[in-house]
């Protein structure tokens, strides 16, 4: 009879009896049956993936000072847009001499990724909104005739992002959490690579 054991609500593993031939390996953990234990903790187990992946990925890349950050980010309630201003640079490979928030917005002012009026509150809260137009104009995203002929605003960069799939569909003044921070670094990697 297999026995059940939870691991932090996230994940059921069924252990199953070997044959008795093989004392050694008796309850060992079959991988063929680990399941997740509902839609909402399939969700959260699919957000811990793609914040490992992206941890990787971005360390692996980026300059070490820079991204220590991402170490605590997961486990922040939300994220902050000096947190999206470091993501953003991260992503484009941006290093700096000096690492200072002053410093990597200026660098950002200058290459139109963020308005000048965000740069007043570092502490601010994140939004959808702000994320988007950074991670449009970042990745030169091809916008639709509305945002070709207006140009980027919040509004329309949060559509194409949507758009392309970089981001979920939501209210573009909702603030982030870290993790969904995260997640967006890690879809903008990607759409890089494929693009």
């Amino acid at each position: 009879m297999p026995s059940v054991i939870r691991i932090s609500g996230i994940i059921s593993l069924r252990v199953l009896p070997t044959n008795s031939k093989d004392k050694v390996h008796n309850d060992r953990i079959n991988p063929a049956y680990i399941s997740p234990t509902g839609f909402g903790q399939l969700r959260r187990c699919l957000y811990t993936v793609l914040l490992l992946l992206t941890g990787i990925v971005l360390l692996s890349d980026s300059v070490h000072g820079q991204t220590n950050f991402l170490r605590d980010l997961p486990d922040k309630g939300v994220a902050t847009f000096e947190d999206g201003c470091r993501g953003i640079a991260t992503l484009l490979k941006i290093s700096l001499p000096d690492p200072s928030f002053e410093k990597l917005a200026q660098e950002l002012l200058d290459r139109k990724i963020i308005r000048k009026k965000w740069m007043e509150k570092p502490t601010s809260s994140l939004t959808w909104g702000q994320i988007s137009y950074m991670v449009y104009t970042a990745l030169k995203i091809r916008g639709g005739f509305t945002i070709t002929v207006i140009g980027p605003t919040e509004r329309y960069a949060y559509r194409e992002c949507i758009d392309k799939g970089l981001m979920p569909m939501g209210n573009k003044a909702q603030f982030l959490t870290g993790a969904d921070l995260m997640a967006i670094l890690y879809k903008a990697e990607v759409y890089v690579r494929e693009h």
